[in-house]
C-alpha cells in the first residue's frame, strides 16, 4: 500500500511520522488520516486537510546544533532508510541567496533568571500548569521572511539534526536551550507568567446567587397589591386660595359670535416670568371687537382665532420664574398690557409699546389673556399695587393709563376748557384726570343716558358742545365722523387727540389741520402712564369705582359680548370679572 499526502506525493508510512499519522514533516503538516491506493486517491475531490494543533514540527528541527538529535514530547524520531540522511526526499526548489544574520540578531532572549525548569517561573494561579492553550501572542515586532510551504520537508544535515532556527528564521549559536517542562506542546517557546501569578485562587460562587448578579443590587419582589390613590389635599396658601387644578379655566373666543369657558393647561413660570392668580378683570371694547369679529388685527394678521381675552387685571402673584426676584412672590399686582422684545431700535428709545415685534396680552401674538384662573407675564410688565389700590381699582389701572396719557396730550391746566367727545369708560376716566389737573371739562355724548351718568360724576356742562373757544378736544368715540369734526371745534392753535377707534377708516382734511396750526396726537396704549395712574388711584386724586356697573362670574362674558346687561346693573360703563369665584 502506497500512502500520499494531499498533494497525491508518495510518503514513506514509518518517516517523518506525527504522533500516530503518516505524513510529511512540516509545522502544522496536513495529514492524509486515510491511506489508499494511488488509483482510489485520483478519484477523491480535493479536500484540506485538517490541522492537529499540538503537532507542529519535527524533532529535528529543535536538535541542538552541536549534539544529537533530541526527540520532543509525543514525537516519534525521524528514521532515514539505509542510514543516509535525507533519503527518499525531494531536492528543495533553488530560491533567493539569503543575506547572513546581523551579529547577535539570531539569538533568543534569555530566559528570566531564577525561571523554573522550562522557562516557567511557576504556576500562574490556577490548578493547572500554564498551558498551550493559555499563550499569548509575542508583542514583539516581527521581520517579514519568505514562508515555505509547509508540506515541504527540509533537507537533513550530515549528523542527523537540522540547525535550529529562531521565530525570525535566523540560525541559532551554540547556546543550550533550557528543557521543556512536560505537557508543553512542542515548538512552543516559554512564556513569563501572566500579572495575576502568585494570587489566590478565585473564591467558588456562593449558593443560591445567579452568575453575574451583583450581592447588592435589587432584587425584584413578588407582585403587591396597590392601593387606591389618597385624596389630593388642598394646599397651603393665603386666606381663601383657590385649590389647584390640573387645568385652568379661561374664556376662549373660537370665532365671531362664538366661544366660552374652556380648560387649558395650568400656565408655568418661564425664566424671567410670574404666574398670577387672577383676582379681577375687565371687559373691554377690543374684546368686543374680537367677539363681532371687526378687531383690525383679524384682518391684518397680528390676531387669530382662537383667542383668550383678557388685558385689564389685578392679582396676585402665586409663582415666579428662573431670574425672578423672589419679593415677587404674595404680592399684589398688574400689569402692562405691551410686552416688548426689548433689543429693537424702539425699545432703545424708551417705546416699547410701539415695538414692531410687541406681543399684548390676550389682543395680539397669541398671548393669552386675563379672563382666566391664572395668567403667566413677564416679570418686567409688573406694577405692584399698593394696599390702597383694591382689586376693582387695580382692574381699571389699564384703562386709566390710556385716560391719563390723553389727558396729559392735551397739555392743558388752570384756566383751559377741554372737550371729551364719547363718555364711556376712556372718555369719562379721561375727563377725570382733565379736572384733576385743573381744566374745565365738557362731555359730548350721544345717548341721554351716558350724559345723565356723566353730569351725576360732577361734569354738569354735558350736553351739546359749548358755544365757546376749546383749547383742546378728545375724541375717544368709535364714531368715524368725529375726527373730523373735532378739528372744526378746537381753536387755531388748539390740540387734538385721537384715542377713540373706530370700526371704519375715518377722513380728516388736513387742510383743517394745516390752515388752523392744530397739533393732533394719537394715543395707543396705556404703558408710558401706569405708575402714574397707580399712584393717582392710591391718593385719591381719581376714583373710578363708580363707573363699574356690574361683576359678573367667568360663564357669563359670552352674554357681556353679545350686549347683554348683567340683571341689577348699575349706570356706569365698567363690567369687571370675578375670578375668585
Amino acid at each position: 500500500m502506497v500512502v500520499h499526502d494531499l498533494r497525491r506525493r508518495a510518503v514513506a508510512a514509518g518517516r517523518d511520522a506525527v504522533g500516530r499519522h503518516a505524513g510529511a514533516r512540516g509545522r502544522g503538516a496536513p495529514v492524509d488520516h486515510h491511506a489508499v491506493g494511488r488509483a482510489g486517491t485520483a478519484r477523491l475531490p480535493v479536500l484540506r486537510a485538517g490541522v492537529r494543533p499540538r503537532h507542529r514540527v519535527g524533532a529535528a528541527r529543535r536538535a541542538r546544533a552541536d549534539g544529537p538529535p533530541r526527540r520532543a514530547v509525543g514525537l516519534r524520531a525521524a528514521v532515514h532508510p539505509a542510514g543516509r540522511p535525507g533519503a527518499g526526499r525531494r531536492p528543495r526548489r533553488p530560491g533567493r541567496p539569503r543575506a547572513a544574520p546581523p551579529p547577535g540578531g539570531g539569538r533568543r532572549l534569555p530566559v528570566a533568571p531564577g525561571a523554573a525548569p522550562g522557562g516557567h517561573p511557576g504556576r500562574d494561579g490556577r490548578a493547572r500548569p500554564r498551558g498551550a492553550g493559555r499563550r499569548r501572542a509575542a508583542r514583539r515586532a516581527r521581520v517579514p521572511r519568505r514562508r515555505r510551504r509547509r508540506d515541504r520537508p527540509r533537507a537533513a544535515v550530515p549528523g542527523g539534526a537540522v540547525p535550529a532556527r529562531s521565530r525570525r528564521g535566523l540560525a541559532v549559536g551554540a547556546r543550550r536551550r533550557a528543557a521543556r517542562r512536560p505537557g508543553h506542546a512542542a515548538g512552543h517557546r516559554p512564556r513569563r507568567a501572566p500579572a495575576h501569578a502568585g494570587l489566590p485562587r478565585r473564591r467558588p460562587r456562593r449558593a443560591g446567587r445567579a452568575p453575574g448578579r451583583h450581592p447588592l443590587r435589587a432584587v425584584r419582589r413578588p407582585r403587591q397589591r396597590v392601593p387606591p390613590p389618597r385624596p389630593r389635599r388642598r394646599l397651603a396658601g393665603r386666606r381663601g386660595a383657590r385649590p389647584r387644578r390640573l387645568g385652568v379655566r379661561a374664556f376662549v373666543v373660537t370665532g365671531p359670535g362664538q366661544g366660552g369657558v374652556q380648560e387649558v393647561p395650568d400656565p408655568v413660570a418661564a425664566p424671567g416670568e410670574v404666574v398670577v392668580d387672577v383676582e379681577r378683570a375687565g371687559v373691554c371694547g377690543t374684546d368686543v371687537e374680537f367677539w363681532t369679529g371687526e378687531m383690525a388685527y383679524l384682518h391684518q394678521g397680528h390676531a387669530a382665532y382662537p383667542v383668550r381675552l383678557g388685558h385689564e387685571w389685578a392679582g396676585t402673584v402665586s409663582a415666579v420664574g428662573e431670574g425672578v426676584d423672589p419679593g415677587w412672590a404674595g404680592r399684589r399686582v398688574t400689569g402692562d398690557t405691551m410686552l416688548s422684545e426689548g433689543t429693537c431700535r424702539r425699545c432703545r428709545r424708551g417705546q416699547q409699546h410701539v415695538c414692531a415685534q410687541r406681543q399684548e396680552v390676550g389682543i395680539r401674538g397669541g398671548r393669552p389673556g386675563a379672563l382666566a384662573d391664572r395668567l403667566a407675564v413677564p416679570a418686567r410688565s409688573l406694577h405692584a399695587l399698593p394696599e390702597a389700590v383694591d382689586p376693582v381699582l387695580g382692574a381699571l389701572v389699564e384703562p386709566g393709563g390710556n385716560a391719563l396719557r390723553a389727558a396729559r396730550s392735551t397739555g392743558a391746566g388752570p384756566g383751559d376748557r377741554v372737550l371729551v367727545v364719547g363718555p364711556g369708560t376712556i372718555g369719562l376716566l379721561t375727563a377725570m384726570f382733565v379736572r384733576a389737573a385743573g381744566a374745565e371739562v365738557h362731555l359730548l355724548g350721544v345717548t341721554a343716558p351716558s350724559l345723565e351718568f356723566a353730569r351725576s360724576l360732577g361734569f354738569t356742562a354735558a350736553g351739546a358742545p359749548p358755544d365757546l373757544p376749546l383749547d383742546a378736544v378728545v375724541d375717544a368715540s368709535s364714531d368715524p365722523t368725529v375726527p373730523a369734526r373735532a378739528l372744526d371745534l378746537v381753536e387755531p392753535g388748539g390740540r387734538v387727540v385721537y384715542i377713540g377707534l373706530a370700526g371704519v377708516p375715518s377722513t380728516v382734511d388736513t387742510r383743517a389741520l394745516v390752515l388752523g396750526d392744530v397739533t393732533a396726537v394719537g394715543v395707543l396704549s396705556a404703558s408710558p402712564g401706569l405708575a402714574d395712574t397707580v399712584a393717582a388711584y392710591a391718593t385719591g386724586d381719581v376714583d373710578p369705582r363708580p363707573l363699574v356697573a356690574a361683576t359678573v362670574g367667568l360663564e357669563q362674558v359670552g352674554a357681556v359680548l353679545g350686549g347683554h346687561r348683567p340683571e341689577g346693573a348699575g349706570p356706569g360703563p365698567k363690567i369687571l370679572v370675578d375670578m375668585t369665584t
